[in-house]
Order: structure tokens, then sequence, then C-alpha cells
């Protein structure tokens, strides 16, 4: 079984189908590029178990409160887990910024949080910033091309 079929994907409705594939792969790259300081953390604790990707490609960022232009570029803006941070209760969100804009296959750079957040933390009211099961959100398993 490829390291991909081990992963959960999931996706807000609102991000067009014609985007998946191209989201989950440049998702998990992104996820593996993270850097956790924990040495105690083993080589399973790292592996990755979810991808929630929240917004598909889009040139906005959140800043102070407010929408505006990301100066970066254009991104998605997903959320991951390992296996430690699933056992936490916790994820860590990032922006993937994409080299080529039309074609969208290369990463960039993703440019992580600042903090592992808990994911009962809420966000914009009282929306979940992990969401608590896949109601309303669409699961997409990895398909080998």
């Amino acid at each position: 079984m490829s390291v991909m079929k081990a992963i959960k994907f999931v996706f807000r409705k609102e991000v067009p189908r014609v985007d998946h594939k191209a989201l989950q792969l440049l998702a998990y790259q992104a996820a593996c590029q993270a850097k956790f300081e924990d040495a105690h953390l083993t080589k399973e604790d790292k592996q990755i178990t979810k991808i929630f990707v929240r917004a598909g490609f889009h040139f906005s960022t959140m800043i102070g409160g407010e929408v505006q232009i990301d100066k970066r570029g254009e991104h998605f803006t997903f959320s991951f887990k390992t296996r430690y941070l699933e056992r936490q209760g916790e994820h860590l969100t990032s922006h993937g910024y994409v080299k080529n804009k039309t074609q969208r296959k290369e990463l960039d750079e993703p440019i992580f949080a600042r903090a592992i957040r808990k994911d009962s933390d809420l966000k914009w009211g009282d929306e979940r910033v992990w969401p608590d099961g896949d109601r309303g959100l669409v699961v997409v398993p990895w398909e080998e091309d």
C-alpha cells in the first residue's frame, strides 16, 4: 500500500473537485517538510495520518482580522495531523505556495503556522478549527494514476 493511501484526505465542499488530486499531492509534499522539535518523537509518530484542505488555490490571507491580498502569491490552505498530533487532539496549519500559477503542480514553499493548535479551538464564532467528524466535508481517497 502506498503511503498516500494510508492518509485520510478531507476537503471543504467549496474546494473545486478538479483541483483535488493536485491538492492531495501538494499538501502531502508540504506536510512532509514540517519540522517537529520534540526529540522523543519516533518515525511512526511523525507519520502523516490526515490532511484537511481548508481552501483551494487563492490569493488572499487574513492579517489582523482583515482579508488582504497575500504578497507571497497564490497558495492553498491546509491542516494536517501526524500519529502523534492525532493522539494529542492537535493539528498544524500551513499555506502551500505554488511555483507555476497556471499548472499548480509544483510546490514553491510551505509556510507553517507558528504554533500547533488544539482541534477544539474555535475560529470565527463557534466553528472548530479542526472539524468534528466529516459532516459537510468531502472525503477523497487517494487513487493511483
